[in-house]
């Protein structure tokens, strides 16, 4: 393993290393471990039946402590459970993880945070400007340059020369 760490790859020096053991840990993009933040009380709940509801979940994880929030994700399977603190959230983690609710077997993590990923210089639309152009060429006549800004995966993303506007 050693004798890989810094060989390069195309142009790249690679990385080699041994993982973490850290599969009870769910990495925040803060940099903060979610497992290990004493202020986390929201979990992340997982391998959901479709039909499951909000009254469902909030049944089923009301009796480990005070629950700020419930949320399941409609079509999607999973739901966010924020307790009023730490202690009820391990308690229903250790209690609930692995019971069945709905027929499924739940699968509970800890959960990041709610942050608001739309941004307001794209309006949350990730990796097109404001002005994309629904019909693929990435350019609009409200933004001539707006073409420059976008990328086709697997090209970098070189500065072309911009279009003059008379």
């Amino acid at each position: 393993m050693t004798e890989m760490n810094g060989a390069y790859c195309y142009t790249r020096p690679m990385r080699i290393g041994p993982a973490p053991n850290n599969k009870d840990c769910v990495h925040s993009t803060q940099g903060t471990d979610s497992c290990h933040n004493p202020n986390n009380s929201r979990l992340f709940v997982g391998c959901l039946d479709k039909s499951i509801t909000d009254d469902d979940v909030l049944r089923a994880f009301s009796p480990y402590g005070e629950l700020v929030s419930v949320k399941v994700l409609q079509g999607k399977g999973c739901a966010f459970v924020t307790y009023s603190n730490r202690a009820s959230a391990e308690e229903a983690m250790r209690m609930l993880n692995g019971s069945q609710l709905g027929g499924n077997a739940m699968r509970l993590t800890w959960g990041r945070r709610a942050t608001n990923k739309q941004d307001g210089q794209n309006d949350g639309r990730y990796g097109r400007p404001k002005s994309f152009d629904p019909s693929g060429f990435g350019w609009s006549p409200q933004v001539p340059y707006a073409y420059a800004q976008t990328g086709h995966p697997g090209y970098g993303y070189y500065q072309q020369q911009l279009p003059t506007v008379q």
